[in-house]
Protein backbone atom coordinates (compact mmCIF):
# COMPACT_ATOMS: atom_id res chain seq x y z
CA UNK A 1 0.00 0.00 0.00
CA UNK A 2 1.41 3.34 -1.00
CA UNK A 3 1.47 6.06 1.66
CA UNK A 4 -0.25 9.13 0.20
CA UNK A 5 -0.59 11.41 3.21
CA UNK A 6 1.97 13.87 1.83
CA UNK A 7 0.06 14.41 -1.41
CA UNK A 8 -3.22 14.66 0.51
CA UNK A 9 -1.76 17.33 2.80
CA UNK A 10 -0.50 19.26 -0.20
CA UNK A 11 -3.87 18.95 -1.98
CA UNK A 12 -5.74 20.21 1.07
CA UNK A 13 -3.29 23.04 1.64
CA UNK A 14 -3.58 24.18 -1.98
CA UNK A 15 -7.36 23.82 -1.90
CA UNK A 16 -7.46 26.21 1.05
CA UNK A 17 -4.94 28.45 -0.75
CA UNK A 18 -2.57 28.35 2.22
CA UNK A 19 1.20 28.43 2.09
CA UNK A 20 3.32 25.86 3.87
CA UNK A 21 4.23 28.62 6.33
CA UNK A 22 0.57 29.30 7.13
CA UNK A 23 -0.11 25.62 7.86
CA UNK A 24 3.10 25.38 9.89
CA UNK A 25 2.13 28.35 12.05
CA UNK A 26 -1.34 26.94 12.71
CA UNK A 27 0.12 23.58 13.75
CA UNK A 28 3.08 25.09 15.65
CA UNK A 29 5.68 23.28 13.55
CA UNK A 30 8.32 24.53 11.11
CA UNK A 31 7.71 25.14 7.41
CA UNK A 32 10.38 22.53 6.69
CA UNK A 33 8.29 19.96 8.57
CA UNK A 34 5.33 20.62 6.27
CA UNK A 35 7.65 20.36 3.26
CA UNK A 36 9.02 17.01 4.46
CA UNK A 37 5.49 15.67 4.95
CA UNK A 38 4.46 16.76 1.47
CA UNK A 39 7.57 15.21 -0.09
CA UNK A 40 7.08 11.95 1.82
CA UNK A 41 10.38 12.27 3.68
CA UNK A 42 8.62 12.10 7.05
CA UNK A 43 5.08 11.76 8.40
CA UNK A 44 3.05 13.58 11.05
CA UNK A 45 2.56 11.83 14.37
CA UNK A 46 -0.94 10.92 15.55
CA UNK A 47 -1.56 14.19 17.38
CA UNK A 48 -0.56 16.22 14.32
CA UNK A 49 -2.61 13.96 12.05
CA UNK A 50 -5.69 14.78 14.13
CA UNK A 51 -4.75 18.49 14.11
CA UNK A 52 -4.39 18.39 10.30
CA UNK A 53 -7.77 16.69 10.06
CA UNK A 54 -9.39 19.46 12.10
CA UNK A 55 -7.51 22.20 10.28
CA UNK A 56 -8.59 21.00 6.84
CA UNK A 57 -12.03 19.81 8.04
CA UNK A 58 -11.57 16.33 6.56
CA UNK A 59 -11.41 12.89 8.12
CA UNK A 60 -8.13 11.27 9.05
CA UNK A 61 -9.10 8.44 6.70
CA UNK A 62 -9.21 10.89 3.85
CA UNK A 63 -5.78 12.29 4.73
CA UNK A 64 -4.41 8.75 4.89
CA UNK A 65 -5.97 7.92 1.52
CA UNK A 66 -8.26 5.28 3.01
CA UNK A 67 -11.55 6.79 1.89
CA UNK A 68 -12.82 8.96 -0.86
CA UNK A 69 -15.49 11.58 -0.71
CA UNK A 70 -18.50 10.64 -2.77
CA UNK A 71 -18.74 12.77 -5.86
CA UNK A 72 -21.59 15.19 -5.40
CA UNK A 73 -23.62 15.46 -8.58
CA UNK A 74 -26.60 17.67 -9.24
CA UNK A 75 -29.92 15.83 -8.90
CA UNK A 76 -30.72 16.31 -12.56
CA UNK A 77 -27.65 14.26 -13.51
CA UNK A 78 -29.10 11.38 -11.50
CA UNK A 79 -32.31 11.73 -13.45
CA UNK A 80 -30.94 12.06 -16.99
CA UNK A 81 -28.92 9.55 -18.98
CA UNK A 82 -26.75 10.66 -21.87
CA UNK A 83 -27.07 8.18 -24.71
CA UNK A 84 -25.02 10.09 -27.25
CA UNK A 85 -23.71 13.61 -27.82
CA UNK A 86 -27.17 14.80 -28.84
CA UNK A 87 -29.55 12.39 -27.12
CA UNK A 88 -30.55 12.57 -23.46
CA UNK A 89 -33.19 10.31 -21.95
CA UNK A 90 -34.79 10.10 -18.54
CA UNK A 91 -33.55 7.16 -16.47
CA UNK A 92 -36.09 4.78 -15.06
CA UNK A 93 -34.96 3.58 -11.67
CA UNK A 94 -36.27 0.28 -10.47
CA UNK A 95 -34.58 0.58 -7.08
CA UNK A 96 -36.20 2.60 -4.35
CA UNK A 97 -32.87 3.98 -3.11
CA UNK A 98 -32.11 5.54 -6.49
CA UNK A 99 -35.58 7.08 -6.73
CA UNK A 100 -35.25 8.37 -3.16
CA UNK A 101 -31.85 9.91 -3.95
CA UNK A 102 -33.35 11.77 -6.93
CA UNK A 103 -36.35 12.92 -4.87
CA UNK A 104 -34.14 14.16 -2.03
CA UNK A 105 -31.95 15.97 -4.57
CA UNK A 106 -34.94 17.74 -6.12
CA UNK A 107 -36.36 18.72 -2.74
CA UNK A 108 -32.96 19.89 -1.47
CA UNK A 109 -32.47 21.99 -4.57
CA UNK A 110 -35.92 23.55 -4.18
CA UNK A 111 -35.39 24.31 -0.50
CA UNK A 112 -31.90 25.72 -1.10
CA UNK A 113 -33.24 28.08 -3.75
CA UNK A 114 -36.41 29.24 -2.01
CA UNK A 115 -37.53 32.76 -2.72
CA UNK A 116 -40.87 34.53 -2.60
CA UNK A 117 -42.02 33.13 -5.94
CA UNK A 118 -41.28 29.45 -5.40
CA UNK A 119 -41.88 29.41 -1.63
CA UNK A 120 -45.60 29.44 -2.32
CA UNK A 121 -45.16 26.64 -4.87
CA UNK A 122 -43.21 24.59 -2.31
CA UNK A 123 -45.94 25.10 0.30
CA UNK A 124 -48.52 23.95 -2.25
CA UNK A 125 -46.44 20.87 -3.10
CA UNK A 126 -46.05 19.98 0.56
CA UNK A 127 -49.77 20.59 1.12
CA UNK A 128 -50.71 18.35 -1.82
CA UNK A 129 -48.35 15.70 -0.56
CA UNK A 130 -49.99 15.76 2.86
CA UNK A 131 -53.45 15.40 1.29
CA UNK A 132 -52.23 12.52 -0.92
CA UNK A 133 -50.87 10.54 2.03
CA UNK A 134 -53.88 10.98 4.34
Amino acid sequence: MKIVIGTKIKEQRQQHEWSQQTVAERLHVSRQTISKWELGKSYPDLELLVALSKLFAVSTDELLGLSRRPVQRPWWQLLLRKRSRTDMTVKWYSGGQDRARVAVGIISDLVANLNTTNEQLMQQLVGLNMIYYR
